[in-house]
C-alpha cells in the first residue's frame, strides 16, 4: 500500500477498489451485490434501467467536471486541449450487447457520446480552452480493435489527425 497526501488532505491507508491507496479519507468500499437494491428507500434498482435517453444529471456533472479540470489546469499554468471521445460506431450499431454500457442500448451509445462531445466543445469555447474536432467520419470499423480501442493503424491515423493542431496550440 502506498501513502497518499496532498494539499488539504490527510494521509490515509485506505486502499481503493484497485487495491491501491488513493490518499483520500472516506468510508471503506462496500461491495454491491445483486440484492443491494432492497436497501433503497424508493425500492428502485440502483443499477438503473435500460435507456437510450439523455441523462441530464450526467450531462450537468460532466460539464461541471470539464470546468473543474480546466480551472485546475489554468491555475497551474497548463493549457487545456480537449479532444472528443471516438468509438467504433459501426460495431455499436450492429452489436446486441456492449459490456461497458449495459444500461445503454448499443445503437444509442454514439448519439449519447455525440451529446457529451458537444458539451465538451461548448465548455471549451466558454472557458477559452482549445477543442480539436476529430470527426468520426475520418474513421472506419477497420480503425478499431473492438468497440472503442484503436488498432495500431487507427492510433496512427488519430495521432496524425491531432498532431498539426497540437503543434500549433503548443507553440504559443
Amino acid at each position: 500500500i502506498r501513502w497518499g497526501c496532498g494539499p488539504g488532505r490527510r494521509p490515509s491507508r485506505r486502499p481503493n477498489v484497485a487495491g491501491r491507496d488513493d490518499g483520500l479519507d472516506a468510508a471503506p468500499h462496500r461491495e454491491v451485490t445483486d440484492d443491494s437494491h432492497a436497501s433503497r428507500r424508493d425500492g428502485a434498482d440502483p443499477r438503473g434501467k435500460v435507456s437510450g435517453a439523455p441523462d441530464l444529471r450526467l450531462e450537468a456533472l460532466y460539464a461541471r467536471n470539464l470546468t473543474t479540470i480546466s480551472a485546475i489546469n489554468r491555475g497551474r499554468g497548463i493549457r487545456t486541449i480537449w479532444v472528443p471521445q471516438l468509438i467504433n460506431v459501426e460495431k455499436h450499431r450492429t452489436s446486441s450487447e456492449v459490456p461497458w454500457t449495459s444500461l445503454i442500448p448499443p445503437a444509442d451509445v454514439w448519439p449519447l457520446l455525440e451529446r457529451l462531445n458537444g458539451i465538451m466543445r461548448e465548455r471549451a469555447q466558454a472557458l477559452g480552452d482549445a477543442f480539436i474536432d476529430v470527426p468520426i467520419t475520418d474513421f472506419t470499423a477497420a480503425d478499431f480493435i473492438d468497440h472503442g480501442h484503436f488498432t495500431p493503424a487507427g492510433s496512427a491515423k488519430f495521432a496524425a489527425r491531432l498532431a498539426p493542431d497540437i503543434k500549433r496550440l503548443c507553440a504559443r
